[in-house]
C-alpha cells in the first residue's frame, strides 16, 4: 500500500515475497541467502513488471559484541523500456553496545554502471521494552 509522502514514492500498490535462508557454519560464521520477487509499477503506463533481488551474506564475529559482514547483492528491475541490472559488494560492521542497543556502519561498492559507485552508511537499532516506557 502506498505510504510515502507525495514526491517521494510512486503512489502505487506494490508487493512481493522474500525468502531468507540462513546456515550456521563452523567458527561462528553465518551464511545467509536472501531472495526477493516483487511486482512493481511500470515507470511509463499503468502496468506492472517483476523485480528480483538476491544477496549472499557471510558474517563472522571479530571481537566480543562485534560482527563483520561481507555480501554480494544483485537487483533486476524489468521495467519498460529498460531493464536495470545492479550489482554490488557490501561490507559492514555491527557493535552490540548493550543487549538491546546496536550501532553499525558499512559501505556498498557498485560493481557496474547502473549501481551507485559508493554508498556509506551508519545506523543504530534499539529494541524497546514496550509500554509504558520505551528504551
Amino acid at each position: 500500500m502506498p505510504s510515502a509522502p507525495p514526491g517521494i514514492g510512486n503512489g502505487a500498490t506494490e508487493g512481493g515475497i522474500i525468502a531468507p535462508l540462513s546456515f550456521s557454519l563452523p567458527n561462528n560464521l553465518t551464511l545467509l541467502f536472501n531472495s526477493q520477487v516483487a511486482i512493481l509499477k511500470d515507470t511509463v503506463g499503468g502496468g506492472y513488471h517483476p523485480g528480483l533481488a538476491n544477496l549472499v551474506n557471510l558474517s563472522a564475529p571479530i571481537a566480543k559484541n562485534v560482527t563483520l559482514y561481507g555480501e554480494l547483492w544483485s537487483n533486476f528491475n524489468f521495467d519498460n523500456p529498460r531493464t536495470i541490472q545492479q550489482y554490488s559488494f557490501d561490507t559492514a560492521v555491527a557493535y552490540i553496545v548493550r543487549p538491546n542497543f546496536q550501532i553499525d556502519a558499512g559501505m556498498n561498492i557498485g560493481l557496474n554502471r547502473d549501481t551507485p559507485a559508493l554508498q556509506v552508511y551508519m545506523g543504530a537499532a534499539a529494541e524497546c521494552g514496550g509500554p509504558p516506557r520505551c528504551c
